[in-house]
């Protein structure tokens, strides 16, 4: 995903673990803030993200991120 499209914005990578995708479960991942739109230095950086938010850095605070909810659904034939 990009903000907005646009060559050298960010990619923003979410996953989703195929348990999760099969039984159609919501999967939150956890991303940073500074990276959106785009990386000042880093033209197309790709951030995956973080899925257990504890594990990101303790100096993170709320403001200096925003979550991204994927819930899949079944699809017809």
């Amino acid at each position: 995903m990009k903000a907005t499209g646009a060559n050298g914005e960010t990619r923003f990578v979410p996953n989703i673990y195929p348990e999760k995708l099969v039984a159609q479960q919501a999967e939150t991942t956890y991303l940073l803030k500074r990276f959106y739109p785009q990386d000042a230095d880093i033209e197309n950086y790709a951030d995956y993200g973080q899925i257990d938010r504890s594990k990101m850095a303790s100096t993170l605070k709320e403001d200096d991120i925003f979550a991204v909810t994927l819930t899949p659904k079944a699809t017809t034939p």
